[in-house]
C-alpha cells in the first residue's frame, strides 16, 4: 500500500494527516468528509484500512486486498453536529423544574458541549443546578423526587450529586451542588472558555470527534479530553490541587 498521499488529496486533508502523522497518531477525523482516517502508524498496527474514508484517503485504498477491507467503524460514541434546538430544550427542561425549586436560593444552568453555540457534542443536555448554600441540597433532593427524579448520590465525583428520570422526554443529565463546589465552578468556567473562542471550540470539536472514533468506552473518552480540560481551567486560575483532582476522577473507572 502506497505510503504518499495521492496528488488530489484535498488541502485540509493533507495539512490534518501530516498534523496526525507528526504526532505519531493511529489516525484523525478528515475535515472534509467527518470521517475517521489512519495514518501509517495506524495501518501498520490495524493491519488494513479504515474502510471509511476511500476518496479523501491519504493512501491508495484500491491497492487493499478485499480481505484485508474492513467494514466502516462505527463509533462507540456519538458525537453529533451541534443542534441549535438544544437551547430549546434546556428551557424545556429548566422550566420544568423552577415552579419545584421556587423558595429554594438556586439558578439552573445549561453547561456542557450542547451549552456551546457550533460545537459538535453528545446529544444528551447537561444541566446544573447552582445553589448559593449546599446546606440547601436536602431540599432540592426532595423537590426533585416529586418530580420523578432518582438521586444517585455523587458518583465518584465529590461535591456534585447526581439525578436520573427515567421515561424524560428529553435526554439529558442532571447535576447540583453549591456555587463553590469545584466540580460546579469547573462546569461554568469550561463553557464560558469555549463560548468566548471559537478556535478553541474548534480545537475541542476536533479532539471529541477524533476521540469518539478511537475510544472504545466512555471512560476512555472522558480520559482522552482531561489534557484540553485541565489546560483551560489552569488558564483560568485553577490551583494544581484542584486540577490535580480533576485528573484524578477522569481517570477513575466511576459511572458517568
Amino acid at each position: 500500500m502506497s505510503r504518499k498521499p495521492p496528488l488530489q488529496l484535498p488541502a485540509r486533508t493533507e495539512a490534518a494527516w501530516r498534523a496526525a502523522q507528526a504526532r505519531g497518531e493511529h489516525g484523525y477525523v478528515d475535515p472534509e468528509s467527518g470521517l475517521f482516517a489512519m495514518t501509517g502508524r495506524g495501518l501498520k498496527a490495524r493491519g488494513s484500512c479504515c474502510g471509511n474514508a476511500c476518496r479523501h484517503c491519504p493512501y491508495d485504498w484500491r491497492a487493499v486486498i478485499d480481505d484485508r477491507l474492513l467494514p466502516p467503524r462505527t463509533p462507540s460514541i456519538e458525537v453529533v453536529e451541534h443542534d441549535p434546538a438544544w437551547a430549546k430544550q434546556f428551557e424545556v427542561l429548566r422550566a420544568s423544574l423552577e415552579p419545584a425549586l421556587e423558595g429554594i436560593a438556586a439558578r439552573i444552568e445549561h453547561v456542557g458541549s450542547t451549552s456551546v453555540p457550533g460545537l459538535a457534542a453528545k446529544p444528551v443536555i447537561d444541566m446544573d443546578i447552582v445553589l448559593e448554600r449546599a446546606s440547601d441540597l436536602p431540599a432540592v433532593i426532595a423537590a426533585l423526587g416529586s418530580l420523578g427524579y432518582r438521586h444517585l448520590g455523587d458518583l465518584g465525583i465529590p461535591e456534585r450529586e447526581a439525578f436520573r428520570r427515567d421515561g424524560a422526554p428529553v435526554r439529558h443529565n442532571l447535576y447540583a451542588g453549591a456555587a463553590d463546589a469545584l466540580p460546579i465552578r469547573n462546569h461554568l468556567v469550561f463553557r464560558d472558555a469555549l463560548r468566548a473562542d471559537a478556535t478553541l471550540r474548534d480545537e475541542y470539536a476536533t479532539l471529541k470527534r477524533r476521540l469518539a472514533w478511537s475510544c472504545d468506552d466512555v471512560d476512555a473518552y472522558v480520559e482522552g479530553k482531561t489534557a484540553l480540560i485541565v489546560g483551560v481551567l489552569e488558564a483560568a486560575g485553577l490551583g494544581a490541587d484542584h486540577l490535580a483532582e480533576i485528573v484524578a476522577h477522569n481517570k477513575a473507572n466511576v459511572p458517568r
